[in-house]
């Protein structure tokens, strides 16, 4: 129930990040019961999955080691942290340093899977993940920067002073803000840059028809996700 969308949509709606999870959890959780019962159907069907009579999906399962039950410590404590209300660098942090004391002992890690050094280059999951979110970050910067000039210039007030004319109800802003985060998710094809950019507008239409913060920080985490993977040219 948590990521990077789930963080910036909280902070564009000013709610608590606990907050968000704890009302998402309904939806999460059934929507997670519905996709493993269509997935696991779905996998029998298809004549090109694997068969539970597969040879190899046979020998596959029996490869697989138990010992990675235990990595699935770190997210659920996480999770339980997170949801306590600590913070959420905190949780984060505390996820990723008892991963590595369960994973490096057991075998399910390796020292030269974080960071390695080949001759004058080095690697591993540490430098890989700097280098791929660069770009992103670099996005991220610049987006903030476009926001806040086009709140800063008035811009925004124009543009709602427009838009609320028409909005009779809380059902209509609603609508309305749906329409905001499926637009900017659909021209910036990026989930975090979209409610960046989107999250003002939202917000401001939120407090005028007193919409819940939380609800609006659902359902814009969900529709910028749904376009910012579905969309064949993001």
């Amino acid at each position: 129930p948590i990521s990077d969308t789930t963080i910036v949509a909280a902070a564009s709606m000013g709610v608590d990040i606990t907050g968000v999870m704890k009302t998402r959890l309904p939806y999460t959780l059934t929507a997670g019961f519905f996709s493993l019962i269509g997935y696991t159907f779905l996998g029998f069907v298809f004549e090109n999955s694997p068969r539970a009579s597969s040879v190899a999906h046979i020998t596959q399962m029996f490869s697989l080691s138990p010992r990675g039950l235990f990595m699935l410590i770190p997210p659920l404590i996480v999770v339980i942290m997170a949801l306590k209300g600590t913070n959420l660098v905190l949780s984060m942090s505390v996820g990723s340093i008892l991963a590595l004391c369960i994973g490096l002992p057991i075998g399910m890690i390796r020292l030269s899977n974080i960071i390695s050094f080949r001759g004058e280059t080095f690697g591993g999951a540490a430098i890989e993940g700097m280098c791929n979110f660069t770009g992103l970050m670099m996005l991220v910067f610049l987006t903030y920067a476009l926001s806040h000039i086009v709140i800063a210039s008035g811009a925004m007030d124009d543009i709602l002073a427009m838009l609320q004319p028409k909005i009779h109800n809380q059902k209509m802003a609603e609508i309305f803000n749906w329409f905001i985060i499926a637009l900017s998710s659909f021209v910036l094809c990026s989930n975090v840059s979209s409610q960046i950019v989107a999250g003002p507008f939202m917000k401001q239409i939120a407090d005028e028809f007193d919409l819940s913060l939380y609800r609006t920080a659902n359902y814009s985490d969900a529709v910028q996700n749904m376009f910012g993977y579905l969309l064949p040219w993001s």
